[in-house]
């Protein structure tokens, strides 16, 4: 009769165990899941909705800022011809993958901040030259250790107020020290619209299980 029970918890034992690992296996493939688009627009608009957390919004006096990581492939796919063989493709793959590219825009009331700061001259010459000259030293980016990591390039196109808000795009080099924590921390020193200091926190698993496209050319 003993034999019989202990042969029943061994047996027992076993089924759970592979119950358990099956749930493991699921959990970890859900996790490791990518997301694939057909075309650039669904892959953006997956990355503007928030809940993905691709896309950080904050308003502070008035201003709204937003911060958008923008995936590999999307800007892969400005630079792919139609037709273009599958080893082109990873090869700009791997050149835009070796830095994170982010969108901040800042607005007022659907407007430019810029032209926000038309009425005042001086605050106008102010916000204009940081971010035409400053916007490196004005950011920075630290992990959840404290260590900080540089802007490689920040770049300003002047749009004139064709779609209401101010956008520069950042480029940080993709380093796993940074990626390594759960989240790390973007930041924007105040360029001359009094809001303070500005923080947007970026969950590490997002850039790392970022959205691709299929390239179905």
């Amino acid at each position: 009769m003993r034999d019989v029970f202990l042969s029943y918890l061994s047996n027992s034992f076993r089924r759970w165990n592979i119950i358990l690992l099956m749930v493991l296996c699921c959990v970890v493939f859900q996790s490791c899941h990518k997301k694939v688009f057909k075309t650039k627009q669904d892959l953006l608009a997956y990355v503007m909705e928030e809940k993905h957390e691709f896309t950080k919004h904050r308003q502070v006096n008035g201003v709204d800022f937003v911060l958008t990581y923008r995936p590999t492939d999307l800007l892969v796919a400005q630079e792919i011809q139609i037709g273009q063989e599958q080893n082109q493709i990873e090869k700009l793959r791997d050149k835009y993958s070796r830095y994170m590219y982010f969108n901040l825009s800042m607005s007022y009331k659907n407007r430019e901040v810029l032209t926000a700061a038309l009425r005042d001259r001086s605050k106008y010459q102010h916000v204009l030259k940081n971010l035409a000259f400053n916007m490196r030293d004005k950011i920075k980016i630290y992990n959840e250790e404290g260590e900080t990591f540089p802007v490689a390039d920040c770049i300003f196109p002047r749009m004139y107020d064709l779609d209401g808000k101010n956008t520069l795009l950042l480029v940080v080099k993709r380093d796993e020290q940074l990626l390594k924590n759960n989240s790390f921390k973007i930041t924007l020193k105040d360029i001359g619209l009094y809001t303070g200091e500005v923080t947007f926190k970026v969950p590490s698993k997002a850039i790392l299980q970022q959205p691709s496209l299929s390239f179905e050319l």
